[in-house]
């Protein structure tokens, strides 16, 4: 199969599906996690979570061809094998029901429409089974024998069946219309240079926001802030005492006229020292917060292990591959606890969704499939247009065409020329 490593916009046009995670419902192109519960663990747990005992899975299936097929067939089976799933309208039916499935939800144990309740004396079993248990096992068709804590577990498994066939059927609908696909969802691999430069943007943006909020109201300590900030970063992380950076940090205005941070967009060469120096700005900017400061800190040191990994040159192993799931796991629920949903993005989502863990299982290497000679062209051209062309211009000449794309194409001429070894025919 032909490989197609594209940044993320490109693959939402070749596969005419996906969006900006903070814009559209759906918007992972492999997937059909909905954005308001991108930070959420599903309510059940996937057969890898549940081998590792993980407490929280938000692991989504990857709609690809093979995984489309399997989970037909088990909804098939399911369908089959329990009466009460045979209803086309699950999500409706769910919404009836007394009791819910919210694993996340806080103090579970103390809500008595969560199926997680747990009643205190014998009294609090007798009326949560006659209020919730029993309306809801009778509603499915359930026995309603046994004890509280069996009935509680028969009508858990309900909730669970039919909360995977919602999340079955919605994975097919969303990512089973290849219609107007350029490409298979196979192909799709995504580009770990612009992971790490997005999500690096996105650390820094939400570092910087973090410490800008403490001083909320104190415009005064907010701008020594910002001042102290970029003068640290232009002396000690890029730059030098002796030769100083001038990178300028971005700020911009809310909704409500207010300034706030911009994202701070950057060359990948730029991000990589940021995080090679974050340690020392959690300690530096972060003073007041030893725990969010420690978060901070495991956070950043679980990610830069996380693209330790995936620069890999050679390919993976299974073991290693099971490695690199399980630091994307870590990872992520660091970054979802620090952060909840405003950390999220759609790269960062692709890493806790276990979908770079299926591209690297697909083609044993992410790093030889990256963009970084692309990259690597544009910014050479970027100088070539800058430093030595007129721009557009047509040096005084008002007789000659302007064109900016003339002396880039000449250029390129006389280097595909070079390379080719042609130049050393001329006499």
């Amino acid at each position: 199969m032909v490989s197609s490593p594209q940044d993320m916009s490109s693959m939402w046009k070749a596969l005419g599906r996906g969006g900006g995670c903070k814009v559209k419902t759906f918007f992972c192109y492999c997937c059909a996690t909905t954005s308001k519960d991108s930070a959420t663990p599903r309510k059940t747990c996937c057969d890898s979570c549940l081998e590792k005992g993980r407490q929280k899975c938000f692991h989504s299936d990857t709609g690809d061809e093979d995984t489309l097929v399997r989970l037909n067939a088990d909804l098939q089976q399911m369908t089959t094998t329990h009466q009460f799933l045979q209803f086309e309208d699950t999500s409706g039916l769910l919404l009836k029901l007394q009791s819910h499935l919210n694993p996340s939800q806080f103090e579970k144990e103390r809500d008595p429409s969560n199926i997680d309740f747990v009643p205190q004396t014998d009294s609090q079993k007798r009326d949560h089974y006659l209020s919730y248990l029993k309306p809801d096992l009778s509603f499915l068709g359930l026995s309603l024998m046994g004890s509280h804590l069996e009935r509680g577990q028969r009508l858990r498994t309900a909730l669970e069946l039919m909360t995977r066939k919602v999340e079955i059927e919605t994975t097919m609908r969303v990512t089973g219309d290849n219609a107007g696909a350029l490409l298979l969802l196979r192909q799709a691999i995504p580009c770990i240079l612009h992971c790490e430069n997005r999500c690096g943007e996105k650390f820094l943006k939400m570092f910087l926001l973090e410490v800008f909020n403490h001083f909320a109201g104190e415009t005064k300590l907010q701008d020594e802030f910002l001042k102290e900030f970029e003068d640290y970063v232009n002396l000690n992380v890029l730059g030098k005492p002796w030769a100083k950076g001038n990178w300028r940090l971005s700020t911009t205005q809310n909704s409500n006229k207010e300034r706030t941070i911009a994202d701070q967009g950057m060359p990948n060469t730029h991000v990589c020292r940021f995080m090679d120096a974050f340690d020392q700005l959690a300690d530096i900017f972060l003073w007041y917060d030893e725990e969010r400061k420690d978060h901070w800190k495991k956070s950043m040191d679980s990610w830069n292990k996380l693209m330790e990994m995936a620069r890999q040159r050679e390919d993976f192993s299974e073991e290693e591959i099971d490695e690199f799931g399980i630091q994307c796991d870590v990872f992520f629920e660091l970054w979802v606890d620090l952060t909840g949903l405003e950390g999220m993005t759609n790269y960062i989502h692709m890493i806790g969704s276990g979908h770079m863990t299926f591209y690297l299982r697909e083609w044993r290497n992410l790093y030889r499939y990256s963009q970084q000679g692309w990259e690597a062209l544009n910014s050479l051209l970027k100088n070539i247009y800058f430093k030595r062309t007129q721009r557009g211009g047509h040096k005084g000449d008002g007789k000659s065409r302007n064109s900016k794309l003339a002396p880039i194409a000449k250029w390129i001429q006389r280097r595909l020329y070079f390379l080719s070894g042609r130049y050393k025919d001329i006499d």
